[in-house]
C-alpha cells in the first residue's frame, strides 16, 4: 500500500496509471488519494466511482434519496472504505453511529443482529440511506441541512438554526463551527 510521501516519489503519470489500477481493485479511498495528488483531475470515475452501484440504486429508490447524494456522503464520510470505524464510533461505508443505526433499523424494519454486519454494504447502505430519508422528512428535503444533521447531528443542527443569524445558504455553512 501507498503512502502519501511514497505517491509524491511517483511521477504524475504514475500516479494517475497507479490510481487506476487501484480503482480495478476496488480501492477507491487509494485511487482517491493519488488523483488528488496528481494532474489528472478531470477523471470523474477515478474522483467519483460508483461503487457498490446496484446496492445504492436500490435503496436510492427504496427510500427516495437521490444516488448522487448517497454517493456524496459515501465519499465524505469513508472515501469508500468499508471496514473503516471512525474515532466517533461510526462504522463502515456511510459512517453510521452504532445507537443511530439500532434506531434506524428498528424504524424501518431492517435486521441488523451485530454491529458487525454494518461493515457490510448491503447492510449499511440500508441503514445509512433510510436515516438519510429520515433527516430529509425531518429536514423538509433541505439537502444541506439533511447532510450537516447527518454529520452533526439533528439536534445541533436544530441548535445552530436556533443560535447562528438568518443567512443565505453559504454563509450560513461557513458559521458552523
Amino acid at each position: 500500500l501507498l503512502s502519501y510521501e511514497l505517491a509524491n516519489d511517483l511521477s504524475k503519470a504514475g500516479q494517475y496509471q497507479l490510481a487506476k489500477r487501484y480503482a480495478t481493485w476496488q480501492w477507491h479511498d487509494k485511487a482517491l488519494m493519488l488523483t488528488n495528488l496528481s494532474q489528472y483531475k478531470n477523471d470523474l470515475s477515478l474522483r467519483f466511482p460508483l461503487a457498490h452501484y446496484k446496492l445504492v440504486e436500490k435503496y436510492s429508490e427504496k427510500y427516495n434519496v437521490e444516488e448522487a447524494f448517497i454517493y456524496a456522503i459515501i465519499r465524505q464520510e469513508s472515501t469508500f472504505r468499508k471496514k473503516v470505524r471512525s474515532s466517533a464510533g461510526a462504522l463502515g461505508l456511510m459512517q453510521v453511529i452504532p445507537s443511530t443505526a439500532r434506531i434506524i433499523s428498528r424504524k424501518y424494519n431492517i435486521r441488523l443482529r451485530n454491529m458487525k454486519k454494518m461493515y457490510q454494504p448491503k447492510t449499511n447502505l440500508n441503514i445509512g440511506t433510510a436515516y438519510l430519508s429520515h433527516l430529509a422528512k425531518r429536514f423538509n428535503n433541505h439537502p444541506v441541512l439533511i447532510a450537516a444533521a447527518y454529520n452533526a447531528g439533528p439536534r445541533q443542527v436544530n441548535k445552530w438554526l436556533k443560535t447562528l443569524p438568518n443567512r443565505e445558504t453559504d454563509l450560513w455553512i461557513e458559521a458552523l463551527p
